[in-house]
């Protein structure tokens, strides 16, 4: 800023900012900006099992009866989730309400409130998950849900013992079920993650995305189809 005796010095500016607006700062801008690149290409679909017991996953349900997964070892997450009451006439299944955090931390307390037209707040415990290429998130309220992931944990606990830091450790599973016969409901399918193998990170990667590898380029998903209809009796 010029002054009356025609030298130029430094002035600092006052800047007003409009209420609600954040006065920018150039290195949370960048971070910001480095931060939504890599979630615009890392995006993660859901795995999940229905009532029959099929498997499928993504927003256009891919069957993946029997499909093979690779399970991240730091991929272990649990909380709380209140779903949607569908008792309620008009309200369909939907999660309301979500507390998760990783393993790693300490289950977090339930929440107090329940959303309107929620159910109350269940357990909830989930994985990461490499499926035909795809980066997948699976999380289970149910108790023979919770039981397969803990029956899962189990494994991988026992593979490390054995096999220490610099062990393989993703767990190579296929996607079954079985059930039981509940009194009420009658028959009721639960996840089975039926572990053939153990694989290190770089065998992982390279198995799931086996087209990426050669091709640099990852591969389409499968067509849909009706999966096959294979039960195990309890």
């Amino acid at each position: 800023m010029a002054t009356g005796n025609g030298k130029s010095k430094s002035t600092a500016v006052a800047v007003k900012t409009p209420a609600g607006v954040i006065p920018f700062d150039a290195t949370k801008f960048k971070a910001a900006s480095a931060n939504t690149r890599r979630a615009s290409t890392g995006t993660v679909s859901f795995l999940r099992m229905d009532k029959a017991g099929d498997w499928y996953y993504g927003v256009d349900d891919i069957p993946a009866n029997d499909a093979i997964g690779y399970v991240d070892p730091m991929g272990s997450v649990h909380g709380w989730q209140c779903w949607a009451d569908t008792s309620v006439k008009g309200v369909s299944p939907e999660v309301l309400g979500s507390h998760i955090v990783p393993n790693y931390e300490d289950m977090p307390p339930r929440p107090a409130t329940v959303p309107p037209k929620g159910r109350e707040w269940a357990e909830t415990h989930g994985m990461s998950i490499l499926v035909n290429g795809a980066p997948l998130t699976y999380t289970v309220s149910s108790k023979g849900g919770i039981g397969a992931i803990v029956k899962l944990n189990e494994a991988r606990d026992e593979q490390y013992a054995e096999v220490g830091d610099d062990g393989p450790l993703f767990a190579k599973v296929r996607l079954t079920c079985d059930f039981y016969m509940h009194k009420q409901y009658g028959k009721t399918f639960y996840p089975v993650f039926e572990v053939l193998g153990w694989a290190t990170a770089e065998e992982a990667v390279a198995a799931s995305f086996p087209v990426a590898k050669k091709a640099g380029k990852l591969p389409p998903p499968p067509a849909k189809k009706s999966p096959a209809k294979t039960r195990r009796a309890a």
